[in-house]
């Protein structure tokens, strides 16, 4: 992974306006790139820094696709504070999945192509079916247009949920209270978006007579881990999860605004590496914060966490003991 790093590094920075500019400002970052050294010392991207350049963070390699509109498009939530327009291949979308699709096959069976129910706020209509995607509205979920939504994915069969966690909490009281049959064909449900509250999991596998595992993400890298034995297995395949030393912790800070001084947690930076080794970001702050804790089993993100500052706060940051 040190490897890919700098070679992602070198694509950014020879094919990528913005990172050019940044180069021409600091003449030794393409020298410290090509030896493989000072990875620190790299420039941090600011959210924010983004936003505003956003047309001069395509790769030169990617303006034909993005012209003749072959990326798939998406965005932000906002929930770090900043909204950020995300471009895609198909072939990176698929390649940054994998792990996923490799952890959700292990522990149910699912596949690419099972049905799916999953919620979203764009939809106008209470539900649309696409292929194998039945995309629910979650706009004013009253009782009754929950009951008529249930009814719906009852019809439809899915083979396993994808759902926000106050869905989820929602589904469960649906049926409890109005005595609702489960939904017989599940298989599997995930959970991702939200804090996973104690007990939900649980009472999710009661219900559906199914298993129910966290994932947890984020629009600009797709996925980063995978809920195993009480954790967040990071995907270190195609993320990099790097915890931030105490100078730049500071610094990162002060340029988030925040003055609470009883906030000591380290930053924590993702950083996707595509199987081709190619980039849209190098290093880049996402609005997370954690404390390392050391294993000898892997790289993990602790399941738990909270929210605060308006940034996703991971309560601890768990890696191998080897360099990353």
């Amino acid at each position: 992974m040190n490897q890919r790093k700098f070679e992602m590094a070198k694509h950014a920075y020879t094919t990528v306006p913005y990172y050019r500019e940044l180069a021409e400002k600091n003449p030794e970052i393409p020298e410290w790139i090509k030896k493989g050294i000072n990875w620190e010392k790299i420039p941090l991207v600011e959210k924010n820094a983004i936003v505003q350049k956003q047309e001069k963070l395509i790769s030169e390699e990617y303006l034909g696709d993005l012209v003749m509109k072959r990326l798939t498009r998406s965005h932000t939530s906002g929930s770090t504070g900043t909204y950020l327009d995300v471009y895609w291949t198909k072939q990176d979308t698929a390649a940054s999945l994998l792990p996923l699709w490799m952890e959700r096959y292990r522990c149910a069976g699912i596949r690419t192509k099972d049905k799916v129910c999953l919620f979203n706020m764009v939809l106008e209509n209470e539900y649309d079916i696409k292929n194998n995607q039945m995309i629910l509205s979650k706009k004013q979920l009253t009782k009754d247009k929950m009951i008529r939504i249930y009814e719906k994915m009852q019809d439809f069969e899915p083979a396993w949920l994808l759902l926000h966690p106050g869905i989820a909490e929602m589904l469960i009281q649906l049926v409890t209270k109005e005595k609702l049959s489960p939904l017989k064909s599940l298989k599997y449900i995930e959970l991702t978006g939200e804090m996973v509250l104690e007990g939900l999991t649980q009472k999710l596998e009661n219900i559906f007579n199914c298993p129910v595992r966290c994932h947890y993400g984020t629009m600009e890298v797709n996925t980063i881990g995978y809920e195993k034995d009480g954790a967040y297995q990071v995907f270190d395949k195609s993320t990099y999860v790097e915890i931030m030393d105490e100078e730049l912790r500071k610094e990162l800070f002060s340029m988030c605004n925040i003055a609470n001084a009883d906030w000591t947690k380290p930053i924590c930076v993702s950083l996707h590496i595509f199987e081709e080794d190619k980039a849209f970001l190098t290093m880049y702050y996402l609005g997370i914060f954690g404390n390392p804790v050391h294993r000898n089993i892997g790289c993990y993100v602790e399941k738990d966490s909270d929210y605060g500052l308006c940034q996703k706060v991971i309560d601890k940051l768990v890696q191998a003991e080897k360099e990353r």
